[in-house]
């Protein structure tokens, strides 16, 4: 029971509200309102971001808003379709239709 109640916590703690886009559930953009972040993991300005954006993310949980990431050097089919020429590079995209955000990149909420 101990295990459980710690593999339990484990998983709580874990839980990101930033959905990882991939070539299997990229489709779910194309519905609803998402801001959309690419970047490369081995990119210093992405890696700045990152805290920030999964703060984003657990405030967009008590919104309609969505908010994901895709990592453009694994060459899914959304980052291809994004086509970020600069990362780290924030979409904002409401039932399909892309605009890339070029605002502040500060939490004011």
């Amino acid at each position: 029971m101990y295990q459980a109640v710690i593999f339990l916590l484990i998983i709580s703690l874990s839980h990101s509200a930033v959905v990882k886009l991939t070539g299997e559930n990229g489709y779910e953009i194309y519905k609803g309102e998402w801001m959309i972040k690419a970047y490369a993991p081995w990119c210093p300005a992405c890696q700045s971001i990152a805290k920030p954006w999964e703060e984003l993310g657990k405030w967009a949980e008590q919104t309609n808003y969505n908010i994901a990431e895709v990592d453009i050097t694994e060459g899914s089919s959304i980052g291809n379709q994004l086509m970020a020429t600069r990362i780290p590079a924030i979409y904002h995209v409401k039932d399909g239709v892309f605009s890339k955000y070029d605002g502040k990149r500060s939490l004011r909420y």
